[in-house]
């Protein structure tokens, strides 16, 4: 079946088009993207078929389209309908060539040309929300600009997913330089996200592979069936400590946003102060050790000569080197990832023992004997070391 540009701009206008269902990745053309494609409408060529779930309410006694697939065409010309979006200047017909809906909507041709211009559509019936899903994993499973962290969010609704895309949200991720415009294109900052959100979730340090985030996404899909005692409270609870004491660091010094520029530096200060809650110093004085800490990591990166690098290694700078040489080849692996965290813990715990183990399904346990707001630091003082209470 097909259907002129026309009937996607009557039901857009009328609500009944549905760009954003839940599976729906979001809009990742370009520009250049959406230039090219009004060239294919303007020069009549085929395009790939659209996919549309039909959803009938009986209450409304409308017709829903829901896109399954088409989502970036379809918005390309209700932009351009719009006036919001020029057709590519060396089109190479005056009449066409940079112009706007606005400056062809008079010339009867174009405008034709334009609203009839035909897209085959190809109707989803089954009310089946697996079967969805699945349609839209496989339209767009050998797409070249589908990323997998697009394919989870096509794929699952529940807990975890939902979680870490509402985290994605918040404008402190953006003050810490995890959500960026560019991240946001292919959801690449859900993605990040969702590594330390697993972090606080397992209580351990992951390594990462595409897989082990779809197999969280699965296992953490319905936490309160999958683990019978989850404390999705508790896992709030140390989220909001983590991310208000690196804030807090960042507001001190700025030693967060300086040296953390890459997500394999973040990952390791989030498990870092995630995993040592009831270890650390203030903020403050966090702040102050990384920053002296990371200071000579990045002295390190900027020594050329193999022999004075060693030098480094064996005399001065011994855990920065380390950290640097974990921070090399195969960097996000669990144990690259494991070696950076215990040199992080070394030097801003001033060489305290390591913590016991801590067990596998942390958030399905009981909560920890301690509070975690608010929370104690360990701050030093002349004599040696007391509590202070901190109102993170």
């Amino acid at each position: 079946m097909k259907k002129p540009i026309s009937w996607f701009l009557d039901v857009h206008r009328y609500g009944q088009l549905d760009l954003e269902p839940p599976y729906q990745r979001r809009s990742v053309w370009t520009v250049k993207d959406r230039k090219f494609f009004l060239d294919t409408v303007f020069r009549n060529y085929p395009c790939p078929a659209v996919f549309l779930h039909k959803d009938i309410n009986y209450g409304e006694g409308k017709m829903y389209y829901h896109v399954i697939d088409g989502k970036q065409r379809l918005e390309t010309v209700i932009l351009f309908f719009q006036d919001q979006i020029a057709i590519d200047p060396g089109f190479g017909d005056p009449r066409l060539s940079g112009k706007k809906w606005s400056d062809i909507e008079d010339d009867i041709e174009l405008k034709t040309r334009f609203l009839n211009y035909q897209l085959t559509v190809e109707d989803i019936t089954t009310d089946d929300k697996y079967v969805i899903n699945e349609v839209f994993e496989r339209l767009n499973r050998t797409s070249r600009k589908l990323e997998r962290q697009e394919l989870r969010h096509a794929k699952y609704d529940g807990w975890f997913i939902a979680a870490a895309e509402r985290e994605a949200e918040k404008e402190e991720w953006e003050r810490l330089g995890i959500v960026t415009k560019a991240r946001m294109r292919r959801m690449r900052d859900v993605q990040c996200i969702s590594e330390l959100l697993a972090v606080l979730l397992k209580n351990r340090i992951i390594g990462f592979t595409q897989e082990t985030l779809d197999d969280i996404c699965a296992e953490y899909d319905t936490p309160h069936e999958t683990f019978t005692d989850f404390n999705e409270e508790t896992f709030r609870r140390k989220l909001d400590f983590t991310k208000t004491f690196i804030l807090s660091m960042e507001e001190h010094n700025k030693a967060v946003s300086k040296y953390t520029r890459s997500f394999g530096d973040f990952y390791s200060l989030w498990a870092f102060v995630g995993l040592n809650q009831y270890q650390l110093p203030s903020p403050e004085v966090t702040a102050e050790r990384y920053a002296a800490f990371m200071g000579q990591v990045a002295t390190l990166t900027k020594v050329k000569d193999i022999k004075a690098m060693r030098d480094y290694e064996g005399g001065s700078y011994p855990e920065a080197f380390s950290y640097l040489k974990s921070a090399g080849h195969a960097s996000t692996d669990q144990q690259q990832r494991e070696r950076r965290n215990g040199i992080l813990e070394q030097y801003i715990l001033n060489g305290r023992e390591q913590r016991a183990s801590a067990p596998a399904h942390p958030i399905a346990q009981p909560a920890a004997p301690a509070p975690l707001q608010p929370a104690t630091y360990a701050e030093e003082s002349g004599n040696g070391k007391h509590a202070v209470e901190s109102t993170l």
